[in-house]
């Protein structure tokens, strides 16, 4: 995901995730990036969000695939906007308050069940739980939270997937939808009916990971430095295959 459209001039990448899925252990494992990691790209030693500004959307999957030792198969680039038209466009096919209230249950507001209507409430709340800087731990606590999110919209899917009242949202021409609305993707509209037809009809188990990392200043300016993950195979599962790195 990119921050175009968060206020500041430049485009970099914010949300970082990697998806993977395996039809044999019928699992989702999802492992999130903080955007300030540090890396070396092109020879300069920066953060791993600025790919997105050094190259466009090809850089930064490259500089992720590396960093994580697994080719990425698909990809799915948005920014604040194109997610904001996501949300709306689901919105309007299922009904807004179902829907916030699904997203709101699924990511675990307490109140979620409280929610009456309030689109904007609903989206405003998502948009501080992945873009303030106060969080705890930063950077990290904001990636954290994409993991949250993205796992929560997966399930989300695989429920709606097995409603007849909300199939509707899996029909060629909604999908088609949806897709012109990213900035870019791979995905064609029968993979992802597809995919989640899978994922929904198969019991598939959701975890969510981040990749460990501490604080450090270079510089003066800030950075998270990865720690080493023992184990043995690429980086996304030496992280993957440890419970530690865990995000609940």
């Amino acid at each position: 995901g990119s921050d175009l459209g968060t206020g500041h001039q430049g485009e970099r990448g914010d949300a970082l995730v990697f998806i993977n899925t395996s039809a044999t252990e019928k699992i989702i494992k999802i492992l999130t990036v903080p955007r300030d990691t540090y890396v070396t790209i092109r020879g300069r030693n920066t953060k791993i969000n600025h790919a997105l500004a050094y190259g466009g959307w090809r850089l930064q999957k490259s500089t992720v695939e590396e960093f994580t030792g697994v080719k990425a198969d698909k990809v799915f680039f948005i920014d604040i906007n194109s997610l904001r038209d996501l949300a709306y466009t689901v919105r309007q096919k299922i009904g807004d308050y179902q829907f916030i209230k699904d997203i709101h249950a699924k990511v675990g507001f307490r109140q979620a069940a409280e929610l009456m209507g309030g689109g904007e409430l609903g989206w405003n709340t998502i948009n501080i739980m992945v873009r303030d800087r106060n969080l705890p731990d930063s950077s990290l606590g904001r990636a954290k939270n994409h993991a949250k999110i993205v796992g929560a919209c997966i399930s989300l899917l695989k429920d709606y997937c097995n409603d007849p009242q909300k199939r509707q949202l899996f029909e060629k021409e909604m999908i088609s939808r949806l897709l012109s609305i990213v900035r870019y993707s791979d995905l064609t509209p029968e993979e992802v009916d597809s995919i989640v037809k899978e994922w929904a009809n198969n019991g598939y188990r959701i975890e969510l990971y981040c990749g460990p990392c501490k604080p450090q200043n270079i510089d003066r300016i800030f950075y998270w430095i990865p720690e080493e993950v023992s184990g043995t195979g690429s980086y996304f599962f030496r992280v993957c295959n440890n419970s530690k790195y865990r995000v609940v």
